[in-house]
C-alpha cells in the first residue's frame, strides 16, 4: 500500500509540475492582465495537492 501511494504522489506532482510549466508559458505570452488571473487557479492546485496528501496518509494509519 505505502509503495503505491508513495507512486501516486510522485505521479501527481509530476502533473502538477507540467501544469505549473503550462500555465507559465502561457502567462508569458499573455498579457499582465491575464497572468493575475492565473494565481488563483495555482493557490487551488496547491491547496488540493495537500488535501491529497493529507486523505492519503491517513488512510495510510
Amino acid at each position: 500500500m505505502s509503495v503505491s501511494v508513495g507512486i501516486l504522489i510522485q505521479l501527481q506532482q509530476q502533473q502538477l509540475q507540467q501544469l505549473l510549466q503550462q500555465l507559465q508559458q502561457q502567462q508569458q505570452r499573455q498579457q499582465h492582465q491575464q497572468q493575475q488571473l492565473a494565481l488563483p487557479v495555482l493557490q487551488q492546485l496547491q491547496q488540493l495537492q495537500q488535501q491529497q496528501r493529507q486523505q492519503l496518509q491517513q488512510q495510510l494509519q
